[in-house]
């Protein structure tokens, strides 16, 4: 069977205690019935009797408690999983287990990709070189990009005719004049997805940069970071566009880059908030800052749908997100 995955993908190993964060941090975490079925059974009696005091059941299905900090009940105070430490990663639940892998079947092709809310794949999506690979039946292993891959070539398409209109914007008109106001209304318009949606507060303290006028510190930044943000904007789009496409294979191509895009811009408007707060920012500050806004835009449906909403009507033209990257 044909396989086509993120070039991570194969060398990925969990971090586990030596791991920055905390994956599963302000998750509803799901417990199939299977899953339900085999703690009910499991050994030794004093784990399962910690597993399921600490599952709740809602609207007929079963999820793992919260903590007041929106960290797992399972979770101890040094972030590992007691499950995990107490028996094996076969043992936990079909959502933790399979974390932060993304598998679909799709016209008979397994297809892998990666969530870069992990460390492991944000570190992979700043410094590394983000590629794809396609497994054949006869298993031979050819490297692919998005761009020429059947299922993301055509958003792909719409996102290079979108540069290349911003291109010659930028030419003639250098956004650096527009960026720090797009910055604002993109930290209003996350404050107010905040606000209805207590749990996807991630971001909000960055924006505090921005209650004073910092907008001459903006050439600073930009100049500062332009070979790491160009390399962090062609990988990103390299990983989503198709990555997104694994997930939501009949989501419209046009959709789909504006989503790709729109969460590049709201990690660059965080990058700038925190080079206005620390004055330099380091490799580690940009992997930690994608992980957020992943976390912010990938995890969690109703902060997710209120999020592709806001991108909808945010400029009145797609290709003004190209030119705000640019």
């Amino acid at each position: 069977m044909k396989v086509v995955a993120l070039t991570k993908y194969a060398s990925f190993r969990c971090l586990a205690g030596a791991c920055p964060s905390t994956c599963c941090s302000g998750w509803n975490i799901l417990v199939d019935e299977e899953d339900y079925k085999r703690f009910k059974e499991l050994e030794p009696e004093w784990l399962r009797q910690d597993i399921l005091s600490n599952i709740r059941q809602r609207g007929g299905r079963y999820f793992f408690n919260n903590q007041k900090s929106g960290r797992c009940a399972m979770l101890d105070k040094d972030g590992l999983c007691r499950i995990q430490r107490n028996a094996s990663e076969e043992v936990l639940c079909n959502t933790c287990r399979k974390y932060p892998r993304l598998i679909n079947l799709i016209e008979g092709i397994f297809h892998l990709s990666m969530a870069a809310s992990c460390p492991a794949v944000s570190e992979y999506l700043v410094c590394g070189d983000v590629g794809w690979s396609i497994t054949e039946d006869s298993g031979k292993v050819k490297n692919i990009t998005a761009e020429e891959y059947f299922l993301a070539e055509d958003a792909w398409k719409w996102y290079q005719e979108l540069w290349e209109t911003a291109r010659r914007l930028c030419e003639q008109h250098p956004n650096v004049s527009l960026l720090y106001a797009y910055f604002e209304k993109m930290a209003f318009e996350v404050l107010k997805i905040i606000v209805q949606n207590p749990q996807g507060s991630i971001p909000v303290q960055f924006f505090q940069a921005l209650e004073e006028d910092v907008s001459d510190r903006l050439g600073g930044f930009i100049d500062s970071q332009r070979v790491l943000w160009k390399r962090i904007l062609n990988n990103y789009m390299n990983y989503r566009i198709l990555s997104r496409k694994i997930e939501f294979p009949e989501e419209k191509d046009s959709d789909c880059v504006r989503q790709a895009q729109g969460e590049l811009f709201l990690l660059r408007a965080l990058a700038f908030c925190r080079f206005c707060e620390i004055g330099v920012l380091s490799v580690l500050d940009w992997q930690d800052l994608l992980q957020r806004v992943y976390r912010f835009c990938a995890h969690g449906r109703k902060v997710c749908s209120a999020f592709h909403n806001v991108l909808e009507d945010f400029f009145p033209q797609d290709e003004l997100w190209s030119y705000m990257l640019g």
